[in-house]
């Protein structure tokens, strides 16, 4: 009898793929070194799992432990979804809202990041933060339409006018084909608010998933999930997420970052001081404040939404991690307990492109008087430069800086991109 390769059945419409499919990936490491490659395979299971890679103009195979393993970088995002959906413990997903379960518990999406499936995601409304109509509010951030801490409701619609948008109070009652239903406060029975009228809608108090995966995915067009890896090919991935199985081309794969406790991204941590000066002569207003997993801009530019969508990007590469900050910024973290490493890259985000100008940076980073890292000049273009891996103290101060260059300082958009401490 003929012996059949067994593929997992999700993963079999993927093979066999020619070699001109394989994406283009940079793996970085957490010692600090970066190689361009394609995925072939995972091998191992459990704390012998390792990613089997294949560098570019090389032939050997290279074996890469999964904890030596801090992200892979792929192509920008270019958001088109006309919904952003942002849920509690930051996923996002970007789709179409197309109704609702009877009672009000789901609402359903259907998702680029699921086009493989014929249903559409379905969504519990507890995990629900902010739902954003991109066309009707292509500026807005989930800032703009949070729900401050002394309001007495939790739950709001915003509605599209002149300028601006009008605020409704209430609760939910579900989604529906046409829009949503509403109770507006002071009422007993839901209202219908069509989709063309709205621009947001909120809920405070919502719920974080009950385990969320060990990698942060960002796709290509634009979603940002907690997954798990399962399968890898030299074409595609399948992760499980809290919504079932993933398939994804690896060329729809943005960014894919390892989270974990031998690790602490500062991005996840809050700094004990923070320096940010609007000028040289530092008496101007801060331009930008500094951001978390985003652009300084948040991806807001000339009050319309970036395509990338405030995603880090620099050389045309996506981290998922990282701070966005603009000149000059000093920001003191403390180094947590049983952490001795610090790694980090830095460049100037893509986004400064649209700005006409080029940007010019210093960057230092120093323990004590002990300088770790010292770097004048840094223009945008080129790859993001690598700190390496510093050594630091626990419980000692790490200020990462980024310092006035040479001319006009409007382009002095900066990413610390993958910027880490770790065991």
């Amino acid at each position: 009898m003929k012996a059949i390769a067994l593929v997992p059945p999700i993963l079999a419409l993927f093979h066999p793929a020619p070699v001109a499919a394989q994406q283009e990936l940079l793996l970085s490491r957490t010692s600090g070194s970066q190689i361009a490659g394609q995925l072939v395979e995972t091998r191992g299971t459990g704390d012998e799992r390792a990613l089997v890679f294949k560098a570019d103009g090389e032939g050997d195979e290279l074996v890469v432990p999964w904890n030596e393993i801090l992200s892979l970088e792929g192509p920008a995002p270019r958001v088109t979804a006309p919904v952003a959906i942002y849920l509690v413990g930051g996923d996002e997903i970007k789709g179409e809202i197309v109704g609702g379960d009877e009672f009000g518990d789901t609402f359903l999406v259907r998702a680029p990041v699921m086009r493989l499936r014929d249903e559409p995601i379905e969504i519990p409304v507890d995990r629900l933060r902010t739902l954003i109509y991109r066309d009707r509010a292509p500026w807005a951030t989930p800032t703009d339409f949070a729900i401050s801490e002394d309001s007495e409701y939790d739950e709001a619609v915003f509605v599209k006018v002149r300028r601006g948008f009008d605020v409704n109070s209430g609760q939910l009652d579900r989604f529906d084909e046409e829009g949503i239903q509403f109770v507006d406060s002071g009422r007993s029975t839901p209202r219908q608010f069509r989709t063309e009228r709205m621009s947001g809608i909120t809920i405070r108090g919502g719920l974080p998933p009950d385990e969320p995966g060990s990698w942060l995915l960002v796709t290509t067009h634009g979603d940002r999930l907690r997954v798990d890896v399962k399968v890898v090919t030299p074409v595609a991935i399948q992760f499980e997420s809290e919504f079932g199985e993933l398939l994804l081309g690896c060329e729809r794969i943005a960014s894919l970052t390892l989270l974990g406790s031998d690790r602490s991204f500062l991005s996840d941590m809050s700094p004990e001081r923070v320096e940010e000066t609007g000028n040289p002569g530092g008496d101007g207003p801060t331009l930008l404040t500094f951001q978390k997993d985003r652009t300084v801009s948040g991806g807001v530019l000339n009050m319309a939404r970036s395509p990338m969508d405030g995603y880090l990007v620099v050389d045309g590469r996506t981290y998922g991690k990282g701070l966005g900050v603009h000149s000059r910024c000093v920001l003191t973290y403390r180094v947590p307990e049983g952490m001795t490493r610090f790694h980090a890259k830095v460049g100037i985000d893509d986004e400064v492109r649209t700005l006409g100008v080029r940007g010019n940076v210093d960057i230092r980073v120093h323990s004590g008087e002990k300088d770790l890292f010292n770097r004048e000049g840094m223009s945008r273009g080129g790859p993001a430069e690598s700190l390496g891996v510093l050594e630091v103290e626990p419980g000692s101060l790490l200020p990462p800086e980024v310092g006035f260059g040479k001319g006009l300082f409007i382009g002095d958009r900066v990413d610390w991109l993958s910027a880490v401490f770790i065991k």
